[in-house]
């Protein structure tokens, strides 16, 4: 899977946040098959991770103030986490 955009800051944050911490994380999802219609997947803005300390992962993108859907309908095996339509994290205006 190759990943693009926001989806790639995503990733590395989950990656520091797990040597941080000695959880693990997998990235089981990009923008690489079937999503909802209008997903920040498409836009390479959001993706889907699992592991252990998943709370924790949650908790960690909300401190950014990232939309984070966890422990909801549809999210209950993964964590998926979204950056804003129009965030730019090199301008501050997220």
């Amino acid at each position: 899977m190759q990943l693009r955009g926001h989806a790639v800051w995503l990733y590395d944050m989950a990656r520091i946040w797990a040597a941080r911490t000695g959880e693990q994380v997998v990235l089981v999802s990009a923008n690489d098959h079937v999503h909802t219609r209008n997903s920040a997947h498409y836009a390479d803005r959001a993706i889907d991770l699992q592991g252990t300390g998943l709370d924790g992962l949650a908790a960690w993108y909300r401190a950014f103030h990232l939309t984070v859907y966890w422990r909801v309908p549809g999210h209950w095996q993964h964590v998926h986490v979204e950056v804003a339509e129009g965030c730019s994290w090199d301008a501050g205006s997220c």
